[in-house]
């Protein structure tokens, strides 16, 4: 499931970088022609909300290990205070994941801070993610979903809810369901992933409470 998420946070990349391209070409005597330089449309574009009461980028500096969830937060959520492991993607930012191995319950956290254009570069791809949709603000923040399907199956195991904290950066909350929720069909888009989505932006509201 990680993967796939990874995928999509690269191809948000992809679309944006398009849209910064430098089109100048170098001459043969090594000067440059002039090109025809696009920017990035300004924050938000692409049918994004505006974030109201943006929270300040340094809530994003540091470990999501760290100061992602609380001890408390992470029992809550997988079932046992078990230590988060590294899984960002370079090229987005920083991320953490906490997997109960005796529960199979997993929540992933990922911070959008590259390439600054948050939630607008996922509207961005809505067409290409057709399953992507609008939620409730989370704590007073814009906020999106799009589920996952395990390949081969119908089920579907684990969700994920990305939240803009301003304009130019975001978090992405993932939950994958453990076996017995499964079979109960519990909906991974539901509550439990919201309540773990709120958790994130409350510990990260505190944060920058403290600065």
């Amino acid at each position: 499931m990680t993967g796939v998420r990874l995928a999509a946070l690269a191809a948000v990349l992809t679309v944006v970088c398009a849209c910064t391209a430098d089109t100048s070409r170098a001459r043969p005597d090594g000067s440059t022609s002039a090109g025809s330089p696009t920017t990035t449309p300004a924050l938000p574009f692409g049918g994004a909300p505006a974030v109201a009461n943006p929270l300040p980028d340094l809530v994003l500096q540091g470990d999501p290990c760290v100061d992602a969830l609380s001890h408390t937060q992470i029992r809550a959520i997988v079932g046992a205070d078990v230590a988060g492991r590294p899984e960002g993607f370079d090229a987005v930012g920083p991320g953490c994941g906490w997997h109960n191995l005796d529960t199979g319950y997993d929540v992933g956290v990922t911070y959008v801070v590259e390439p600054g254009t948050g939630l607008s570069g996922f509207y961005t791809l809505e067409a290409k993610i057709s399953q992507l949709r609008a939620l409730p603000p989370i704590q007073g923040f814009p906020a999106i979903t799009f589920p996952g399907n395990q390949e081969g199956a119908s089920r579907r195991w684990w969700c994920e809810a990305t939240v803009g904290l301003a304009d130019q950066n975001a978090i992405t909350v993932r939950l994958t369901l453990g076996p017995a929720s499964r079979a109960s069909s519990t909906d991974p888009c539901g509550p439990m992933l919201l309540e773990a989505t709120a958790a994130v932006v409350d510990t990260l509201r505190a944060k920058a409470a403290r600065r």
